[in-house]
């Protein structure tokens, strides 16, 4: 796909976005279909506020959903803010919330201090107690539910908050980084498994590891061992993207239980794709040219001509890739995709970059 034709795609997706939160006065859904109608989603909302504020910083629809955001903010007798749905409270939604309102405040929008430095106090707090959110089943093996590997990615809101919001928060937000990297040891040859005792990979939360990874190496000095680590990551996904560019929802560990083989037949999500494209060319563009070429392919086949990505890719009969719910979330992560494929295509040298200073 051509330089013009990505660039008109990201122009969509942009425009749907911005349009999508304007008529729903800010809130973010999670999807849209009147035939199975989506939810407001403030994890949504933060990625909409991380993508759109990096990518068209005027945007007239910034404030409103910083505003919305910061409306659904919980806070607790500390004083440590959370978000979450449907009267659950969730550590890695709320670390979302944090990047995009503070990425809503960079682009000019102005936001409440003490909303982010509440989100900021719970997000240490979890951290340091390894608690992935209210409302958790004992021995839940939902991935969300768990602190797993996905939680990774809180590194980019903790090193946000190190960077922007004082001394004393940047001390605690420092201490938390660290507390994350033991995350990195359940990665086993690119593949990471969600926990010490499941090897299981949800590929999304994989993913999320890996985006969590290039996190800490920017914000940790020695970054060697981690571009080592991210370059097995970005090969193991290229190693299971299939032939049509898109990828599995989940691979799984030997010793498999019957739950786990009626996981194997499931379902190949446009957030998957997004996240492996924008990974491949962040990583190593020119070894992953024609997995990167592919997964473009994979995401235009599923963007709608509205502008958005469905969450499956539409019309394939009656089987699970079958869905016309057009997302909020894979939209923002397609562009995040394509635009690091645009600044891939002007890096001069090989390494590791992206498009944006800061990943949704």
């Amino acid at each position: 796909m051509d330089t013009a034709e990505l660039q008109r795609r990201v122009a969509a997706m942009l425009d749907w976005l911005e349009q999508l939160a304007l008529d729903h006065g800010g809130a973010i859904p999670s999807w849209v279909n009147a035939a199975h109608p989506g939810y407001a989603y403030p994890e949504a909302a933060g990625l909409w506020l991380s993508v759109v504020a990096q990518a068209r910083p005027g945007s007239p629809a910034l404030e409103r959903t910083a505003r919305w955001l910061s409306a659904r903010i919980h806070v607790d007798a500390e004083g440590r803010g959370y978000v979450g749905r449907a009267g659950r409270l969730y550590t890695f939604d709320s670390a979302m919330a944090l990047s995009g309102l503070l990425a809503a405040r960079a682009a000019g929008v102005a936001v409440d201090e003490a909303s982010l430095r509440g989100l900021a106090r719970g997000l240490v707090h979890a951290v340091a107690t390894r608690w992935p959110g209210s409302g958790v089943e004992p021995g839940s093996r939902r991935w969300s539910d768990r602190w797993a590997c996905h939680q990774l990615k809180l590194a980019w809101a903790l090193g946000r908050v190190r960077l922007e919001l004082g001394p004393e928060l940047a001390a605690e937000a420092g201490a938390a980084l660290a507390k994350l990297e033991p995350l990195l040891q359940l990665e086993r040859g690119g593949r990471f498994g969600l926990a010490d005792d499941d090897g299981r990979s949800y590929v999304h939360a994989s993913c999320y590891a890996l985006e969590g990874a290039l996190a800490l190496r920017r914000f940790r000095g020695a970054s060697d061992p981690l571009d080592a680590q991210l370059r097995r990551g970005a090969a193991w996904l290229a190693s299971i993207q299939e032939p049509d560019g898109a990828l599995p929802c989940w691979v799984l560990s030997e010793g498999r239980s019957p739950e786990d083989s009626a996981l194997e037949a499931g379902r190949r999500p446009s957030d998957v794709i997004a996240q492996a494209v924008r990974l491949w060319a962040a990583v190593d563009p020119r070894a992953h040219a024609p997995a990167i070429a592919a997964g473009v392919e994979a995401l235009a086949r599923r963007q709608h001509p509205l502008g958005a990505l469905s969450y499956l890719e539409p019309g394939v009969g009656t089987g699970p890739d079958a869905s016309p719910d057009l997302n909020s979330w894979c939209t923002a992560f397609a562009v995040q995709a394509l635009r690091t494929v645009l600044a891939a295509q002007l890096r001069a040298e090989p390494g590791i970059g992206l498009a944006d200073p800061w990943l949704a």
